[in-house]
């Protein structure tokens, strides 16, 4: 090391610029969840790492005489190394559901009410009742998820559609509803049965939400229900929750029923 260099003069203004920048990354990386706050402050921990290297090196320029160098190298690391946090810290979250958020559906006893409770995301909704069953469930694409429940004796039908980086706003949950409503052809099965849109409905209140029926042939009703859920530090998630049955009342309660 040069003679005459001291090292603790560079210390202590790299402490003042660690100590700003977990102040800031704090304030960014609020409402993280768990999953993603280790790997935020893991990225945080390697540029303070760097500010500290940085902070030192322009420090020896300073003391070696080179005070101009070290305040054009501190200057453009300090901005580059504040712009990465904000970039980590604001960038979208993946929209593809990992294993564990594709997790089935479990009954809980909440406030009285018999629910059905995603064990990974959450979200509860009311349980259609004792006749109905789990039909299974099927991965759509990387970001959608579909649930299904049967009541076999009543002819009826309980899905309930996850789509993932949708629903953030009234018009990324009316875009997703209107798509399914050019597909609703598809309700009709073999039986090529016409279909006929009725109702779709989008408010612009927040948060989002929808409302569709369809009628399938002379006497079948397809009721959809559809939620809006912004979570903080995560993406959107539609929840569309959806019924088929020859009440066009059925399981009313159950659409009307989404809790985050």
């Amino acid at each position: 090391m040069a003679a005459g260099y001291n090292w603790r003069r560079g210390l202590g203004p790299s402490l003042a610029a660690i100590a700003a920048t977990i102040a800031y990354a704090a304030w960014i990386g609020r409402g993280n969840s768990p999953q993603h706050a280790i790997r935020f402050w893991g990225i945080v921990a390697l540029f303070v790492a760097g500010e500290l290297v940085v902070g030192l090196g322009t420090s020896y320029l300073t003391q070696t005489g080179r005070g101009g160098l070290s305040r054009l190298i501190g200057g453009g690391v300090s901005i580059a190394l504040l712009g990465g946090v904000w970039w980590y810290g604001q960038r979208p979250q993946s929209t593809a559901f990992t294993a564990e958020e594709r997790a089935a559906f479990v009954a809980v006893d909440r406030n009285g009410e018999r629910r059905l409770l995603h064990p990974a995301l959450g979200f509860t909704i009311l349980h259609p009742g004792p006749g109905f069953v789990p039909a299974g469930s099927q991965a759509f694409k990387a970001n959608a998820h579909f649930y299904t429940f049967t009541n076999q004796e009543e002819g009826e039908l309980l899905a309930v559609g996850l789509f993932k980086g949708f629903g953030g706003s009234s018009d990324s949950l009316r875009g997703l509803v209107q798509e399914m409503g050019k597909q609703a052809e598809v309700l009709a099965g073999q039986t090529r049965a016409p279909v006929r849109i009725v109702e779709l409905d989008v408010s612009d209140d927040e948060p989002p939400h929808a409302e569709m029926h369809a009628i399938i042939g002379e006497s079948r009703h397809y009721r959809l229900s559809g939620y809006g859920w912004k979570r903080s530090g995560q993406a959107p998630i539609a929840v569309l929750i959806s019924v088929i049955s020859r009440d066009e009342d059925a399981l009313e309660d159950v659409l009307d029923s989404f809790q985050p």
